[in-house]
């Protein structure tokens, strides 16, 4: 569901998903990623808690995370190394 997600994303975005480079793959998984974790974190909760409204908690989970799932351009040249402090 992960990668089907990412490419709705981009999608959505107005992006090619034909031929990406591997890093650009990964930052559209990793924000189809966070889009999940907040749907599963809303259904967790709701699960738990009687009386919520699923539909509710979701609106709240994606609205929380929405701004890191924003579309921006991808880093270039982006690693995990280039983000370390010396």
């Amino acid at each position: 569901m992960q990668s089907t997600l990412a490419a709705a994303l981009q999608s959505a975005a107005g992006q090619d998903e034909g031929g990406g480079r591997t890093d650009e793959q990964l930052v559209w998984e990793v924000r189809a990623s966070a889009l999940l974790g907040a749907i599963s974190t809303a259904y967790r909760q709701w699960a738990t808690s009687p009386g919520s409204e699923l539909s509710d908690l979701i609106a709240v989970a994606v609205e929380v995370v929405l701004p890191a799932v924003a579309i921006h351009p991808a880093p270039d040249n982006a690693s995990p190394s280039d983000s370390r402090a010396d």
